[in-house]
């Protein structure tokens, strides 16, 4: 499944740059930080400085693993998997390639899980250095991208496994 490393190196690069990110800023952010913000941005719930750094990275650990988790576990999983024209994408001269697009689809997935969870974090511990700031309005523009790199990765995954034939894969 060599169509996975690329993604796969991406996603840990993502990763490493939230975990810099969660440490660099850590010294600076207030002792009670700002965690939940209503619809206007504006804070509605606090938490310890370590309690906030903890929880986003279990939050990381969890998104990564059950996204990357899924890719990695494919070939031992392969048989659970539902997918269109099951039988003819699962055939031996095809199953390498499939769970090869599927891995690969499924972390890039969790590399758009983990720029999302980078960009939210960005904006709440900027908006907990400038105090009395709120979240606002970047964080609409951020969902809205978010979701149509997911929309995009699974429409281009349901037009891959709709097809039948050998010439288009």
């Amino acid at each position: 499944m060599s169509s996975i490393r690329f993604p796969f190196s991406i996603m840990i690069a993502l990763v490493a740059l939230f975990v810099a990110h969660l440490a660099y800023y850590y010294p600076q952010l207030p002792e009670t930080v700002a965690s939940h913000f209503d619809m206007d941005g504006v804070p509605n719930g606090w938490m310890g400085r370590t309690a906030f750094v903890v929880i986003m990275g279990f939050v990381m650990i969890l998104s990564v693993g059950s996204t990357a988790g899924i890719a990695l576990l494919l070939p031992r999983i392969q048989d659970s998997i539902n997918i269109s024209n099951k039988d003819y994408w699962l055939a031996p001269e095809r199953r390498d390639d499939t769970m090869g697009f599927i891995a690969s689809t499924m972390l890039w997935i969790a590399c758009a899980v983990v720029l999302l969870l980078l960009i939210i974090n960005l904006f709440v511990i900027e908006m907990n250095i400038e105090k009395g700031a709120t979240l606002g309005l970047p964080m609409i523009p951020t969902l809205l991208v978010f979701l149509g790199a997911i929309g995009i990765l699974l429409v281009r995954m349901i037009l891959k496994f709709r097809k039948t034939n050998t010439t288009t894969t």
